[in-house]
């Protein structure tokens, strides 16, 4: 499939994206008064950027395969207190939570050393090849939740190319499909609503929230 057939695809997959801004923006609105009804709002919310994304990731031409994960060692950045928040609500359940917690507080120290310390964070994080927490087995373990900012991201060249180092790691192309501006703000404001304003970085702030909600 050509570059055309991927623009087909992303304009179909449109109205998904345009139900989600409508959903998140009307929990925005329900919060304080309607809490049920602002609750079932984002319950669709999820539920068309599902379908948004699966559409999306129905083109052939994309290179992503389960147990690749190159582009799993990163520390995504872009990450809103809501997406953090139901992350927690699965991680904390699980039998390994406790192994978790501890990989995740040693991991935000190193981060946050690295941070006072290199410029571009991110980019130095990726360079030391680390794993998500999460990339259990060859595959994504909270893979339902996982953030808005790991499900748009794809990979048109061989996949091995996203691991930045990668010898040919710059010829790699990797088109994100991500909201407006006022789409990712609109999230942001739905969380400061719900007392979720957090680093927005996977590390740091699912290791400030988990701590938050162990008090």
């Amino acid at each position: 499939m050509t570059s055309t057939g991927l623009e087909r695809i992303r304009r179909e997959a449109e109205p998904y994206l345009y139900a989600a801004f409508v959903s998140i923006r009307t929990a925005v609105q329900l919060l304080e008064k309607h809490p049920l009804r602002s609750a079932q709002a984002m319950d669709g919310f999820w539920t068309f950027i599902e379908q948004y994304y699966d559409h999306i990731a129905s083109y052939t031409g994309f290179s992503c395969k389960k147990g690749c994960g190159a582009c799993c060692k990163d520390n995504p950045h872009g990450i809103s207190g809501i997406e953090f928040e139901r992350i927690l609500s699965v991680t904390k359940t699980r039998t390994d939570a406790e192994e978790l917690k501890s990989t995740l507080a040693d991991m935000s120290m190193r981060y946050q050393r690295l941070k006072a310390n290199d410029p571009n964070p991110q980019i130095a994080w990726k360079r030391k090849g680390i794993h998500c927490i999460f990339y259990k087995e060859g595959s994504c373990s909270i893979y339902d939740v996982r953030p808005l900012a790991c499900r748009s991201f794809f990979a048109l060249t061989p996949a091995p190319l996203c691991d930045t180092n990668h010898p040919n790691h710059e010829d790699s192309q990797n088109p994100q499909f991500v909201g407006s501006q006022e789409f990712h703000q609109t999230l942001l404001d739905f969380s400061a609503k719900r007392g979720l304003t957090l680093p927005d970085d996977l590390i740091s702030g699912l290791n400030e929230l988990w701590n938050r909600r162990r008090k």
